[in-house]
């Protein structure tokens, strides 16, 4: 199995590139919002630092479908706006079992990622939505939280400001020939 993680800030076109690339690739996508989705069902939030407990127990989930699945020779993609440490124990966990992975760290200008942010915020899921959607000061200060620099040399970035069928070809071409 190859794992191919994919992040970025909020509204970097994540969760729709990992579901395409599973699809086109015959892989899985695990994404992390659908695992917060599914621990919602039963255990809601009130505030946020609930909410960033279950962020971190849908990583949690993650990595444990990663270490039980590792067997399966498909591609898995494993979808979430990893911070630094949560990459640095989902990767760490990669390496010590020889589970060959790619990063893929998708970016776009912010002034784009905040009005797609602001376009999808009336069709999220509660549970993504513990506060008011956020200013735009605030979006800029968050995205710092996910900053290319943090990732492996090896990571390949991308830019979606400008994301279409061409874009997404190039990205597949660049995973299927990235060592």
């Amino acid at each position: 199995m190859t794992v191919i993680i994919i992040t970025g800030p909020l509204a970097s076109l994540k969760t729709t590139i990992a579901y395409r690339l599973a699809k086109d690739l015959d892989g899985v996508c695990l994404s992390k919002d659908d695992v917060k989705e599914a621990i919602a069902l039963d255990i809601t939030p009130i505030n946020p630092e609930q909410n960033q407990a279950m962020s971190r127990a849908a990583i949690n989930v993650m990595v444990s479908l990663v270490k039980h699945n590792q067997h399966l020779s498909k591609v898995m993609i494993v979808e979430a706006n990893l911070k630094y440490e949560e990459y640095m124990m989902f990767t760490t966990y990669l390496h010590n079992h020889a589970v060959p992975y790619k990063t893929v760290f998708l970016y776009a200008d912010l002034k784009t990622m905040y009005k797609r942010y602001i376009d999808r915020e009336p069709h999220r899921h509660p549970v993504h939505k513990p506060h008011d959607p956020m200013t735009y000061a605030m979006f800029k200060v968050s995205a710092n939280y996910y900053h290319r620099t943090f990732f492996d040399i090896a990571t390949i970035t991308f830019d979606t400001t400008f994301f279409d069928d061409c874009a997404f070809k190039r990205l597949r071409t660049l995973l299927t020939t990235h060592q």
